[in-house]
């Protein structure tokens, strides 16, 4: 499936930033409990017995969940921590620094955002994609992972892509199958981002 490909092409590229798309909103403000799960699963790595993380464990943390944060950004929190923590976080404190961080990257896949993109793609306004522009879109919309993934694609990947997610054989994706596509490749590229990261945690005998 051309969806492995894409976790291939993913894990070459490296520090590629691409969420999946949840329910999570800017309104609410609260993660889904997937998206608390997820992070649960990366702090229980670097968990020490009192229940808390070293604040030097915030880059791989962040990383690990498809957050790759710059120097100024870990620095910033760093600071703010070693103020507020003592150096240290708990589960809570990590869930809110990664809130914000998904509520962001979940308004690249809003089903607004999906449609326009589908529609500003469909220039014969025929309510589907042929190869050529389904090539268009994933070229130029959405996450930088889908954008760099896509400019390594040959027409025979693109077809691939096509079939894949063509459910009813027309050799076109309409726009529910486009609804489908889009959080469908990112979850292959975010899960490939989490298994690339978990390879490479540090040594954590010395969590504090």
């Amino acid at each position: 499936k051309v969806t492995e490909r894409l976790i291939q092409y993913c894990n070459i590229m490296g520090n590629t930033f691409c969420w999946t798309k949840t329910e999570t909103s800017a309104e609410s403000a609260e993660l889904t409990e997937r998206e608390e799960e997820e992070c649960k699963e990366v702090f229980v790595v670097f968990e020490a017995a009192d229940g808390t993380a070293g604040v030097k464990h915030l880059a791989p943390m962040m990383k690990a969940l498809g957050h790759i944060p710059s120097k100024e950004e870990i620095d910033s929190l760093t600071v703010q921590i070693q103020e507020e923590h003592e150096s240290k976080i708990d589960f809570e404190t990590f869930k809110a620094i990664m809130t914000p961080l998904y509520i962001k990257a979940n308004e690249v896949y809003s089903e607004d955002n999906t449609i326009a993109a589908f529609d500003t793609y469909d220039v014969d306004n025929s309510g589907y994609l042929n190869a050529a522009e389904l090539r268009l879109v994933l070229r130029d919309s959405f996450c930088p992972g889908i954008r760099q993934i896509a400019q390594d694609l040959n027409d025979e990947d693109v077809l691939d892509v096509l079939a894949e997610f063509d459910s009813d054989n027309d050799g076109l994706i309409s726009k529910e199958e486009f609804k489908k596509m889009i959080p469908a490749l990112s979850d292959n590229i975010h899960l490939s981002m989490k298994i690339k990261s978990s390879m490479s945690f540090p040594d954590l005998d010395d969590t504090e």
